[in-house]
């Protein structure tokens, strides 16, 4: 085995090729690399490319178009309390780990809401006056009111205890 291993192996194999007339199971053999690399660089030599030169087009291309990224961004930036995960893959046609690597590359953390406020004591008080006041009615002042609109309630988002936070953001 060749002692000098601070050579380039690029080097090496092209002096090896060219000069001492080697053939790619031996090259490969030698220099502990696989024999597809030596025979694609024995090709490029003998078709006069350099290769030392790093082509374009390497590594493997995007597979989540930035207009889609750049809607989940929005969309959790707008709506970031009802923004999951789950949510996102589902509306956008993408895998959580991918929705997950989109917001965190984007510096979106997924952290715990903060508490909310307590009520003071004369809110506390004003609430309590206002039960009293409907018991004493018997709740004949919820005969006024008209309901317009037919609403759903998830109890899931009733009390959020996680939420995405924008970078910088509370």
């Amino acid at each position: 085995m060749i002692s000098n291993l601070n050579i380039d192996p690029k080097i090496r194999c092209l002096v090896l090729y060219e000069d001492a007339g080697w053939n790619a199971p031996r090259i490969s053999y030698h220099f502990d690399k696989p024999i597809r690399t030596i025979r694609d660089w024995m090709k490029k030599i003998d078709e006069g490319i350099d290769i030392f030169q790093v082509g374009s087009g390497r590594g493997r291309k995007p597979s989540i178009p930035s207009s889609k990224k750049t809607n989940i961004i929005r969309t959790t930036r707008s709506k970031p309390l009802k923004s999951s995960t789950r949510k996102l893959s589902n509306s956008y046609g993408v895998s959580f780990g991918s929705a997950f690597s989109i917001l965190t590359e984007k510096g979106y953390t997924y952290s715990s809401v903060g508490k909310k406020k307590t009520l003071d004591e004369t809110q506390k008080d004003e609430r309590i006056l206002y039960c009293k006041d409907m018991l004493k009615r018997k709740a004949k002042p919820l005969e006024e009111i008209f309901f317009a609109d037919e609403t759903g309630i998830s109890l899931s988002e009733a009390f959020k205890s996680k939420a995405w936070t924008g970078p910088r953001k509370k």
